[in-house]
């Protein structure tokens, strides 16, 4: 399902047919109680269906963004919206009566064991997770304040009054037994879950997300295994040195030497997002996000840089070997004249997080942030200035970037801005859509473009005009091109390449990543940890598989695995318990694989 469509199958999912929706709805959630009723929610609507998907109807209910619906028979049925507000029904939606409203709330998942018992969860203005339970069918809610701290509650499903699971959109399942009142942490996925399943017993349970992410478990959430048919990845940034070189990160940081017609997998030191990368030439990059990582080999080792690990940063930028920055969360702003070996604090004069870093030059350089704040500098970043821009003042700015010391552009929500005199004015343009814009490059000072929310943008007056590009990337974070024709785009977990500037209609198909050919075991995270912590590693085969942990005189402390697994990414967890702090080894030994890594227990 999605804008427009909806797919069904009646042969297992061999083939499948498509319903056309009503032109411009878009489906968020559909539940069938029968082959023959049917319900979808949506933007503004809630339909209904009584023939099996050939007709829907609108029901009559308040326009509002609903995001989940639920139906124990064909009459009784419920319906969450992002604005707080669940309805309930039990004439099969022909009618809708309000049951509940917080607009503290904004809930994306609610489910109902019968007629009398159901969940309803999303997250909270305050940011958080929201929980509210009900046990006379949605006249009374209970709520569940003792949440774990997280993004939102992307859906959840009960076996029982006790036993229940949601998926979160922070990578995160949850488990409960006593009915939602504390929740566990059962497995760290690869990216955002929107969709949980679980069986009557409890046993099996099947996760699915974004970037065709799946995962399942056979244990009742003790131990996961990657279930996906391909590589994977959220990717949030790109960089080519050339037509040929480049690298992509996000959750994991892939390389290409054929201008993205194939993506190598590499090696982090640590686990981390990143979410910005610079590259000076084909062996020298740095990337950073949750940690900051150099190679000066191509991408052969990276190695970890001593960069605060507490911080999230949103760009990296190098004007030579030496001069590099660092912009992040609430102001944070740092500045090395050696390459990374260390870095020193600067002061940016703000709280609000800097989404972009660029410099000219070792002392010329501009910042981006929160709050539609631009700052500049001309010695080295010691001293900034804030510039004043056209901008509504609550809007991000993500992304800065500079063709010469006189043309340059800046991307943020709803905006998109160009200067022509070195930044002393800036104009705000008219994009042709309201969208979030992240990412700006130009190939000159005529020719450029835009990731975006809705896609990609481009340009060929310099920015005072914007034109949308066809593509098939419809969520882009991050956009690349080293000359007028050849570009790349990426956003969740796709790549595609142009060899054409993107012409409308002409277009290269998504590049693909190439399989990973060895045994991979990644360095546990979070680490240090307390009491538990995630181990991670990936079968190219299958393999009887031995992961053991040692303490520091050699001896076993944990025996995690010692069975025949499937190919693919796995995820163990490690629970410390009552042992003390200090360092601990784990061993993963599958087939003639062998390799062993620390990790710290700190209490």
């Amino acid at each position: 399902m999605g804008a427009n469509h909806l797919f069904s199958t009646t042969d297992g999912g061999y083939s499948w047919e498509n319903h056309n929706l009503s032109a411009g709805f878009e489906a968020w959630s559909v539940i069938f109680t029968d082959a023959n009723h049917g319900w979808i929610a949506g933007p503004g609507a809630v339909l209904r269906t009584t023939n099996g998907g050939i007709s829907w109807d609108s029901t009559a209910i308040a326009n509002e963004q609903f995001t989940s619906v639920y139906f124990v028979n064909n009459s009784t049925g419920w319906v969450a919206s992002l604005q707080g507000y669940i309805y309930g029904t039990t004439d099969g939606g022909v009618s809708w009566n309000q049951l509940y409203a917080n607009w503290m709330h904004s809930y994306q998942a609610i489910f109902f064991l019968d007629s009398l018992r159901g969940w309803a969860g999303g997250s909270k203005w305050q940011f958080g997770l929201s929980l509210v339970s009900t046990t006379d069918g949605g006249l009374t809610w209970t709520d569940h304040p003792s949440l774990p701290y997280g993004i939102g509650v992307s859906s959840i499903q009960f076996t029982d009054s006790l036993h229940g699971w949601m998926a979160a959109e922070g990578y995160e399942i949850y488990s409960t037994n006593d009915g939602g009142e504390t929740w566990n942490a059962s497995s760290q996925a690869f990216d955002r879950l929107l969709s949980v399943h679980v069986t009557e017993d409890g046993m099996n349970i099947w996760a699915a997300g974004g970037q065709g992410v799946m995962i399942a478990s056979t244990d009742g959430g003790n131990n996961w295994a990657s279930r996906t048919s391909h590589l994977a990845h959220f990717l949030q940034d790109v960089e080519f040195v050339n037509e040929q070189v480049g690298w992509a990160v996000g959750d994991t940081i892939l390389k290409t030497t054929n201008g993205g017609a194939s993506w190598i997998q590499q090696a982090m030191p640590a686990a981390a997002f990143l979410r910005s990368i610079f590259a000076r030439d084909s062996l020298t990059a740095w990337c950073a996000g949750e940690r900051v990582f150099q190679t000066t080999d191509g991408g052969q080792n990276w190695i970890e840089q001593n960069a605060p690990v507490n911080q999230t940063w949103w760009s990296v930028f190098f004007a030579d070997e030496n001069h590099g920055w660092l912009g992040g969360r609430f102001g944070a702003l740092r500045k090395t004249t050696n390459g990374g070996a260390t870095w020193d604090s600067l002061s940016s004069g703000t709280f609000a997080d800097i989404g972009s870093v660029f410099f000219l030059d070792s002392l010329n350089g501009w910042i981006v942030g929160n709050s539609a704040k631009v700052w500049k500098t001309n010695d080295g970043g010691n001293t900034w200035a804030s510039v004043g821009v056209p901008v509504f003042i609550p809007y991000m700015l993500w992304d800065v970037y500079f063709v010469s010391p006189q043309y340059g552009w800046i991307a943020g929500e709803s905006t998109l801005l160009r200067t022509t005199n070195g930044g002393q004015s800036w104009e705000n343009t008219t994009p042709p859509d309201p969208s979030i814009y992240r990412k700006v490059k130009f190939a000159d000072e005529q020719y450029g473009w835009a990731a975006a929310n809705a896609g990609v943008v481009y340009s060929t007056d310099g920015g005072v005009t914007w034109e949308l590009q066809e593509s098939p990337l419809v969520f882009a974070t991050s956009v690349e091109f080293v000359d007028r024709n050849n570009g790349w785009l990426v956003g969740g977990g796709s790549i595609l390449h142009t060899s054409n500037g993107g012409v409308t209609g002409i277009y290269e198909s998504e590049t693909s990543l190439a399989p990973i050919a060895t045994f991979q075991l990644k360095q546990n995270y979070p680490n240090p940890f307390n009491p538990s912590t995630q181990i991670e590693f990936y079968l190219p085969e299958a393999e009887r598989v031995y992961l053991q942990v040692y303490d520091i005189l050699g001896r076993v402390v944990a025996d995690l695995i010692d069975r025949r697994l499937a190919p693919g990414w796995h995820i163990i967890t490690f629970d410390a318990g009552g042992r003390g702090s200090g360092l601990y080894f784990y061993r993963l030994k599958a087939g003639e694989f062998v390799e062993t890594r620390k990790m710290v227990l700190l209490r």
